[in-house]
């Protein structure tokens, strides 16, 4: 462990170390636990008992996609040619 290595005491790693890591590990893994993105200050499990609070009724995520960073935008290629032809009208 590299805690351990460091020269950090057993009590500092079981009490906070290790619980620290579980918990970054939670708020990045678990999508219950994440930020939600339209309002940082709250997870996706605080918006999710928010809605249902506000709908009166059970909410649940049903299903879901997982994107990284960029993925699913697409950069439109323009011909930058063919697009004078046409407002030349050639």
């Amino acid at each position: 462990n590299k805690a351990l290595e460091e020269g950090k005491p057993e009590k500092i790693i079981a009490d906070r170390i290790v619980p620290g890591q579980i918990k970054n590990f939670y708020k990045i893994n678990v999508l219950e636990a994440q930020e939600y993105v339209k309002d940082d200050s709250l997870t996706v499990s605080q918006y999710i008992a928010s809605a249902a609070k506000e709908l009166g009724t059970e909410v649940s995520v049903v299903r879901f996609t997982n994107y990284k960073l960029g993925e699913g935008i697409e950069k439109k290629e323009d011909d930058f040619a063919a697009e004078v032809m046409k407002q030349a009208g050639l």
